[in-house]
């Protein structure tokens, strides 16, 4: 696997490169091969073959576009999409032979496959299903009618893959984990190599495969996703974390009713002082005083004491904990931040802590934000989360926010303290504040393994923390997907991957459509007020 570690993305998920490498490696035990791809971006599912002697030659093509259309709602983007980012990339793959490689900028419409030869495809381009069944055609003619065709994304276009199927006469298909598709064509099959086996989902797709059964499976399949789409939204009705009743707005005793340290102190855990400066300037641009940042450093603080701290002796109306990579260059400002705390605070005074993205109790994200994933959904806000994205959270210090003692490490406290504040009677919502978050999208090699490493330990100090708070409980962040039980069972059968996988993925099905029922019922405490002007 860390054959992949020089450029990071591409098929993102571990399950994905671990089967594109199981591919790779079947195809290359039956001696030298040509490998052809569709759709390359930055060359991350390219590494392992431009430094394997087997395969002789490569064939990249790629239309090059900065977005694509795409079968969800949202078109993909491609930031500094060019053959010349892509070969310097590649340059440093160790052993990367770039002579073998061929890059054309185009799309396959307007391409002749009689003169290319490959005998594996993958087809990982425009995510429609108009331009898989193209492309899985131009495949076809590459390899003249034998050798290996693999999609990437196969849930997304799925009718794109029934109708290429309908167009064969023998072939053999079946998916691999996590999002690939493979159509074999008068070849023997690469299922009698364990290490592809192992990748395939389930014994059930061999025996359709065998029974020539793959097709008709597919017409099913989004019957089946339905029904477990289904079953995840029951199961996240059912556990998803809900506002205690209890409570009512009560000042920290102590703590004078209005602050009188101003409106806003920026708290930030530095580890990059060039980057810090550039956010420092982004928010001095944008309207907040050059007073109202205070440094902290990961060497004697924890995000999760911190912010039961600054709570506590901030002397600002909202002291804010923001990430040193987080810009303040999306036209909005101190005033405009004001005006929608303010807004907020009329509409629920009982709230404990807003930011910038969020999940629903639906399992609905939202987004204020660009980063590497995307940008800003459309719905319109505040609007109430379970949990908030840690790049920017603003506290509300008369409602008391706090995070669980004993709980440690630098991921996840943002949920945390969503948590307590509804167990509290308290809430959190979204607000309309957009920023740039340049996040950890190129992390590599070793630095990538400490970074998940990282991740890993306060995963499950966040767990071993809650799991005992918990009879019945899905916790979605705009990242990743928990349950939480003091049940040992009830962890082992609803915990599994696969049910959580299930669950988590309710965040993007739901992007786009009307809010659901459990999250109008939490948007109903909100009262439509019109907001008073914010004070300068």
């Amino acid at each position: 696997m860390s054959l992949f570690d020089a450029i990071p993305g591409g098929c993102a998920s571990a399950s994905d490169r671990r089967s594109l490498l199981a591919l790779h490696a079947a195809v290359a035990a039956r001696g030298d091969f040509n490998y052809l791809e569709v759709g390359s971006y930055h060359g991350a599912s390219l590494q392992t073959f431009i430094a394997d002697p087997r395969c002789r030659r490569i064939v990249s093509i790629d239309r090059r576009d900065e977005a694509s259309p795409d079968e969800r709602p949202e078109e993909a983007r491609y930031p500094d999409n060019t053959t010349a980012r892509m070969l310097e990339r590649l340059g440093h793959v160790p052993g990367a032979d770039l002579g073998k490689l061929t890059t054309i900028d185009a799309s396959t419409e307007n391409l002749d496959p009689a003169e290319l030869r490959a005998d594996l495809c993958l087809i990982d381009a425009e995510h429609t299903n108009v331009a898989a069944l193209r492309d899985a055609r131009f495949c076809r003619r590459a390899i003249r009618d034998r050798g290996v065709i693999v999609f990437h994304d196969r849930i997304l276009v799925d009718q794109g893959i029934q109708q290429f199927l309908g167009e064969l006469s023998r072939y053999r298909a079946y998916p691999l984990a996590h999002d690939l598709f493979v159509v074999e064509l008068n070849v023997p099959s690469l299922t009698a190599d364990a290490r592809v086996k192992t990748q395939v989902p389930g014994s059930l797709w061999l025996l359709l495969a065998q029974l020539r059964a793959v097709r008709t499976a597919l017409r099913l399949a989004p019957l089946v996703r339905g029904l477990r789409h289904g079953a995840a939204q029951v199961a996240l009705a059912l556990g998803a974390p809900r506002r205690s009743g209890r409570r009512r707005s009560v000042p920290i005793a102590g703590r004078p009713a209005a602050s009188p340290g101003g409106l806003f102190e920026i708290h930030t855990f530095v580890t990059d002082d060039a980057l810090y400066e550039r956010m420092r300037r982004s928010f001095v641009d944008a309207g907040f005083s050059a007073d109202s940042f205070v440094r902290l450093t990961d060497a004697n603080d924890d995000p999760y004491a911190a912010i039961t701290r600054i709570a506590r002796t901030s002397a600002a109306s909202y002291p804010i904990l923001c990430h040193q990579d987080v810009f303040a260059d999306q036209g909005a400002g101190a005033a405009e931040l004001a005006a929608r705390l303010q807004q907020l605070g009329v509409a629920d005074p009982d709230w404990v802590i807003a930011g910038n993205a969020g999940v629903m109790a639906s399992g609905r994200l939202l987004r204020r934000l660009v980063d590497g994933h995307g940008g800003s959904t459309g719905e319109p806000l505040p609007l109430p989360v379970m949990t908030l994205d840690e790049d920017f959270l603003v506290l509300n210090p008369r409602n008391g926010p706090r995070c669980s003692a004993g709980v440690s490490g630098f991921h996840l406290y943002g949920a945390d303290a969503c948590l307590q504040a509804l167990a509290s009677g308290g809430s959190a919502y979204v607000i309309d504040f957009p920023v740039t978050h340049v996040g950890q999208v190129e992390l590599a090699g070793e630095r990538r393994r400490q970074y998940w490493d990282v991740y890993g330990r306060a995963r499950e100090s966040f767990t071993t923390a809650w799991n005992d708070r918990c009879v019945f409980r899905y916790v979605l962040t705009p990242s990743d997907g928990l349950f939480l039980s003091r049940s040992r069972l009830l962890r082992r059968v609803f915990g599994s991957s696969a049910a959580v996988a299930s669950v988590t993925q309710c965040r993007h099905e739901l992007y786009g459509t009307p809010l659901r029922a459990i999250d109008r019922i939490a948007a109903s405490r909100l009262r439509r007020t019109r907001a008073a002007p914010a004070s300068s």
